[in-house]
């Protein structure tokens, strides 16, 4: 089998809030989709959309708005052979959607597709109301035997340090400030120097939006809040991230 090359046209994501209680609480996923994907094949017409095979999206949480397959090109205009794909890898949802469509495309399967990653935090994640014993997240998930307590066998191959026991015996599941806290532990990061990377960090944010950088990367959105006003977020004359 001959491998093919695999060649990127281009990218874009949509402007970005804050999770749960942010300007895009109310806008739905489906509908951020596809004004990205719309917007993207406008600014790409060598790339006829009769020419795309498969549209995969890496999603964990999106529920009703992607309870069906197809939502987000149907809703961008795409033809209805355009075929869909959802994956969920948790965090790496979108990453493992990108190896999909690249490997579709190196082996032959396909010609041209697109891959997207679209998630909402803070709403809609988590077990949710209304759980019952057959419908709640397993107990029993949280029992660790000694094979899974263990570290990796290539742990030495990509961390520099060991993780102690407190870590290893702590539950599977952690949200994410809790697993900052066991990265700077182990890595021995302090309060000051992680607030100075994170300053100089958001200056530099700064400055690239002032500069335009994320112009043509950022895609504008009609943000609807709960009194169903609409605004604009992520305008092209926005000086930073909504």
């Amino acid at each position: 089998m001959e491998i093919r090359n695999v060649v990127l046209v281009d990218g874009a994501r949509s402007a970005f809030a804050r999770g749960g209680r942010g300007k895009l609480t109310a806008t739905r996923l489906d509908e951020v989709g596809a004004t990205v994907l719309r917007a993207l094949l406008d600014r790409n017409p060598r790339v006829p959309e009769r020419l795309i095979a498969d549209v995969g999206i890496g999603n964990v949480a999106g529920r009703s708005e992607f309870s069906y397959l197809g939502n987000v090109q149907r809703i961008a205009g795409l033809p209805l052979e355009v075929c869909s794909f959802h994956s969920n890898r948790q965090c790496g949802s979108s990453m493992e959607t990108l190896h999909r469509i690249t490997t579709a495309i190196m082996i032959g399967q396909i010609d041209c597709g697109v891959a997207m990653g679209i998630e909402r935090m803070g709403r809609a994640l988590g077990g949710g109301a209304g759980e019952t014993r057959i419908t709640k997240m397993s107990e029993k998930i949280k029992q660790l035997n000694e094979v899974q307590r263990a570290p990796a066998f290539d742990h030495d191959d990509y961390f520099s340090v060991p993780f102690p026991d407190y870590i290893l015996n702590s539950p599977w599941l952690q949200s994410m400030v809790q697993t900052a806290q066991n990265v700077a532990e182990v890595y021995g990061l302090s309060r000051a120097d992680l607030d100075e990377f994170a300053a100089e960090s958001h200056a530099r944010t700064d400055a690239a939006y002032a500069n335009g950088i994320y112009q043509a990367e950022v895609i504008p959105l009609g943000s609807r809040s709960r009194c169903s006003t609409t605004k604009r977020i992520g305008s092209k004359t926005s000086a930073g991230p909504a």
